[in-house]
Parts: structure tokens; sequence; C-alpha cells
């Protein structure tokens, strides 16, 4: 329970940097910010496709 709840605060994360982007450089950042945070999520035990699912979810989103 707490992982899943790890990822759905990560993909709001993600998801308010890219509803917040509205320059292409902004945009920018907020890919370079879900790749931390992709990167994090691995460190802290999701697999590859866990995180990146997380990413385009939250980048869908906006």
């Amino acid at each position: 329970m707490e992982k899943r709840k790890q990822l759905k605060h990560a993909t709001q994360q993600m998801s308010e940097r890219y509803k917040a982007a509205d320059t292409p450089e902004l945009e920018l950042g907020a890919d370079l910010f879900a790749v931390r945070v992709k990167k994090q999520l691995v460190k802290d035990g999701f697999t590859e496709e866990e995180a990146e699912k997380a990413r385009l979810k939250a980048k869908l989103s906006h």
C-alpha cells in the first residue's frame, strides 16, 4: 500500500509540473524533473516500467 501511495504522489508531482509548463522551456524543465523523479522511483525499488508508466501518465494528464 505504501508503494502505491508513493507512486501516486510522484505521478501527481510530475503532472503538476507538466500542467504549469506553458512555454517550451518550462515543458523541458518539467521533462527534466520527471526524469529525476523516475530515477528516484527506480532507486526506491520500482521497476523501470512502473516508473516510466507513471511519467507518461503524468505527461498525458496535462
